[in-house]
């Protein structure tokens, strides 16, 4: 192992003598004395840039909220803008009202007096016209509503 170690150095040194050896042999070659390079020249002035940077990118709502009827049936009608605002009491829907009013049709023939109960006791007792009022109708649900009997609608309930 150690003489082949030294058998690696000794050609290196070899290799390495030969190599300077050659190297200052050579007589330097003349060459001839370099051209003039061609230059633009353009006189600088200052003036205003516009610096604008165009990057791509998503926007994304960091809130939304879904607003749907709180009653089954068909929308025929949407009374808001996407990303509007609203206000409360605002309709936001028209909803097909042919159901409801076969369902009215249908339970005003059969009953002539109608028996509002809230929390299983009797609150009114009336027809259905007399029933469907502000009052009546907040007693029994319990929630603030504004009966109106005008408009296109012979009868809308409104929450407030």
């Amino acid at each position: 192992m150690l003489l082949r170690g030294r058998r690696m150095r000794t050609l290196c040194m070899l290799t390495a003598a030969s190599l300077a050896l050659a190297a200052c042999a050579g007589e330097p070659e003349q060459t001839a004395a370099p051209q003039p390079v061609e230059v633009q020249v353009t006189m600088v002035s200052p003036q205003a840039v516009e610096v604008a940077d165009e990057l791509p990118g998503r926007v994304v709502a960091f809130r939304t909220a879904e607003i749907r009827p709180q009653v089954g049936g068909i929308v025929q009608r949407r009374f808001f803008e996407q990303g509007a605002f609203v206000r409360a009491g605002q309709p936001l829907f028209q909803i097909n009202p042919a159901p409801f009013r076969a369902d009215a049709n249908s339970a005003a023939a059969y009953a002539d007096r109608i028996v509002a109960l809230s929390e299983g006791r009797v609150v009114h007792v009336g027809t259905p016209g007399d029933l469907m009022t502000s009052t009546t109708l907040e007693e029994v649900f319990g929630t603030p509503v504004e009966v109106r009997r005008d408009g296109p609608y012979p009868l809308a309930v409104y929450y407030r």
